[in-house]
Protein backbone atom coordinates (compact mmCIF):
# COMPACT_ATOMS: atom_id res chain seq x y z
CA UNK A 1 0.00 0.00 0.00
CA UNK A 2 1.39 3.60 -1.10
CA UNK A 3 1.40 5.87 1.54
CA UNK A 4 1.27 9.69 -0.09
CA UNK A 5 4.40 11.00 1.51
CA UNK A 6 7.36 9.64 -0.70
CA UNK A 7 10.17 7.59 1.17
CA UNK A 8 8.19 6.19 3.90
CA UNK A 9 8.98 2.78 5.24
CA UNK A 10 5.78 0.76 7.33
CA UNK A 11 7.08 0.50 10.84
CA UNK A 12 5.75 -1.23 14.13
CA UNK A 13 6.16 1.01 16.94
CA UNK A 14 5.97 -0.59 20.59
CA UNK A 15 5.33 1.30 24.21
CA UNK A 16 5.65 -0.75 27.28
CA UNK A 17 3.35 0.72 29.84
CA UNK A 18 4.40 0.82 33.66
CA UNK A 19 2.27 -2.29 34.13
CA UNK A 20 4.31 -4.11 31.66
CA UNK A 21 1.78 -4.35 28.85
CA UNK A 22 2.76 -3.51 25.39
CA UNK A 23 1.09 -1.50 23.08
CA UNK A 24 1.53 -1.39 19.34
CA UNK A 25 0.68 0.53 16.24
CA UNK A 26 1.62 0.54 12.74
CA UNK A 27 3.02 3.75 10.59
CA UNK A 28 4.42 4.79 7.73
CA UNK A 29 7.26 6.83 8.34
CA UNK A 30 10.41 8.18 6.78
CA UNK A 31 12.83 7.07 9.29
CA UNK A 32 12.72 6.09 13.63
CA UNK A 33 11.71 9.80 14.97
CA UNK A 34 9.12 10.29 12.44
CA UNK A 35 7.66 6.75 13.32
CA UNK A 36 8.01 7.96 17.04
CA UNK A 37 6.33 11.01 16.34
CA UNK A 38 3.14 9.49 14.44
CA UNK A 39 2.72 6.80 16.88
CA UNK A 40 2.83 9.11 19.67
CA UNK A 41 0.09 10.98 18.14
CA UNK A 42 -2.10 7.40 17.45
CA UNK A 43 -1.76 6.14 20.79
CA UNK A 44 -2.80 9.80 22.55
CA UNK A 45 -6.00 8.56 20.73
CA UNK A 46 -6.63 5.06 23.02
CA UNK A 47 -6.99 5.41 26.46
CA UNK A 48 -5.70 1.84 27.14
CA UNK A 49 -2.58 3.23 25.87
CA UNK A 50 -2.14 7.13 27.03
CA UNK A 51 1.40 7.73 27.06
CA UNK A 52 0.40 11.26 28.29
CA UNK A 53 -0.02 9.22 31.32
CA UNK A 54 3.38 8.50 32.32
CA UNK A 55 5.09 9.89 29.28
CA UNK A 56 6.50 7.51 26.76
CA UNK A 57 10.49 7.53 28.27
CA UNK A 58 11.06 5.09 24.94
CA UNK A 59 9.62 3.01 21.97
CA UNK A 60 10.96 0.41 20.20
CA UNK A 61 10.42 0.72 16.31
CA UNK A 62 11.17 -2.20 13.90
CA UNK A 63 10.69 -1.98 10.04
CA UNK A 64 8.68 -4.38 8.52
CA UNK A 65 10.20 -5.41 5.42
CA UNK A 66 8.68 -8.80 3.67
CA UNK A 67 11.52 -10.97 3.22
CA UNK A 68 13.99 -8.88 5.34
CA UNK A 69 15.46 -9.54 8.64
CA UNK A 70 14.09 -7.04 11.11
CA UNK A 71 15.56 -5.25 14.06
CA UNK A 72 14.43 -3.31 16.82
CA UNK A 73 15.69 -0.02 17.74
CA UNK A 74 15.08 1.49 20.48
CA UNK A 75 14.15 5.95 20.33
CA UNK A 76 13.99 7.76 23.50
CA UNK A 77 12.36 11.01 24.27
CA UNK A 78 15.01 12.82 24.13
CA UNK A 79 16.16 11.89 20.83
CA UNK A 80 12.30 12.29 19.27
CA UNK A 81 12.19 16.05 20.99
CA UNK A 82 16.16 16.43 19.27
CA UNK A 83 14.93 15.43 15.96
CA UNK A 84 11.45 17.59 16.57
CA UNK A 85 13.88 20.71 17.61
CA UNK A 86 16.11 20.46 14.37
CA UNK A 87 16.16 23.73 12.22
CA UNK A 88 17.41 21.75 8.53
CA UNK A 89 15.41 21.45 5.64
CA UNK A 90 15.68 17.74 5.13
CA UNK A 91 12.78 16.39 7.07
CA UNK A 92 11.02 19.30 7.46
CA UNK A 93 7.77 18.96 6.39
CA UNK A 94 7.41 15.73 8.33
CA UNK A 95 8.75 17.59 11.36
CA UNK A 96 5.92 20.01 11.26
CA UNK A 97 3.07 17.29 10.41
CA UNK A 98 4.31 15.66 13.58
CA UNK A 99 3.86 18.76 15.29
CA UNK A 100 0.80 19.74 14.53
CA UNK A 101 -0.89 15.91 14.69
CA UNK A 102 0.40 16.50 18.43
CA UNK A 103 -0.96 19.34 19.04
CA UNK A 104 2.62 21.65 19.11
CA UNK A 105 0.84 23.69 16.11
CA UNK A 106 -2.16 25.16 15.04
CA UNK A 107 -3.89 22.51 12.83
CA UNK A 108 -3.60 23.81 8.73
CA UNK A 109 -6.21 22.45 6.40
CA UNK A 110 -4.00 22.67 3.70
CA UNK A 111 -0.97 21.09 4.73
CA UNK A 112 -1.69 17.72 2.92
CA UNK A 113 -2.64 18.74 -0.08
CA UNK A 114 1.33 20.86 0.08
CA UNK A 115 2.84 17.89 0.96
CA UNK A 116 2.09 16.39 -2.06
CA UNK A 117 3.47 18.74 -4.22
Amino acid sequence: MRDEFDGTEECKVTLRDTAGIEHTVTVRAINRYHAFGLALAKMKQCSWSNPEHHGPCRMAVELIQTGKKWHRIYVTSAQFEAWLAQQDSRGARHRDYVKMLLGRTPPDRDFKNEMRR
